[in-house]
């Protein structure tokens, strides 16, 4: 059996998971992380970040329907294997109550990097909207797209600039653990797949800018 190696470390960025409770679906995430400066969180300054993060993004309760919370974040440091981790918990239901969305819709925030590589570019989703926020059976309200740009754009600004200890967290970022594929044979059936093949150093790129994608998306295959 093959067996998947630990990430490995990289060097000044958080990793923030907000965490979701989406109708029945408790186990529901968004992964985000930001480079910092100055000295490694410990413990303690993981929780108060994920306290402040919480804070930044409880504020657009507005965006997601009345079934769906924000349950907490988690953040981890990934400096080192040991890095600080700590989790604020907390649930602030949405404040849409309009109709729900069929299980697995979310919304899709795409992240502009410089850097060019084939195959999938950074991206986000979100537990986002009703189906009131709907212009089309594809597509959302123009409204909509744009009520979630501005609320993103002040949720990165309320993040960067966040400081404990001597952490200050500076900028938004995307990490690439990834770079290509191995070909891996079945000795058994002789099948042959496709496994991601693994940096031994990360690429950490800046996010340049981001878009909501005017379409809905599914992540129903996750559910």
């Amino acid at each position: 059996m093959l067996t998947m190696p630990p990430l490995p470390v990289v060097p000044n960025v958080l990793r923030a998971d907000l965490l979701w409770s989406d109708a029945s679906d408790i186990d529901v995430s968004t992964r985000k992380f930001f480079r910092y400066s100055g000295g490694p969180p410990n413990s303690t300054d993981a929780v108060n970040f994920a306290a402040g993060i919480y804070g930044a993004m409880s504020g657009h309760s507005s965006l997601w329907g009345t079934d769906t919370a924000l349950t907490g974040v988690r953040v981890t440091d990934l400096s080192s294997a040991s890095g600080g981790q700590g989790v604020h918990a907390q649930s602030t239901a949405g404040g849409n109550s309009s109709p729900p969305l069929a299980g697995g819709t979310a919304v899709l925030v795409n992240d502009v990097i410089g850097r060019r590589y084939r195959g999938g570019k950074p991206r986000s989703y979100f537990p986002w909207f009703t189906s009131d926020d709907l212009a089309t059976r594809q597509t959302w309200l123009a409204g909509t797209v744009t009520a979630a740009d501005s609320a993103l754009a002040a949720f990165y600004a309320a993040v960067i600039g966040l400081v404990e200890g001597s952490t200050t967290i500076t900028q938004h970022v995307n990490v690439s653990y990834y770079d290509g594929f191995t070909v891996v044979t079945n000795p058994v059936t002789g099948r042959a797949r496709n496994v991601a093949k693994l940096r031994t150093t990360p690429v950490v790129d800046a996010i340049l800018s981001f878009s909501t994608s005017v379409r809905p998306a599914s992540q129903r295959r996750r559910n």
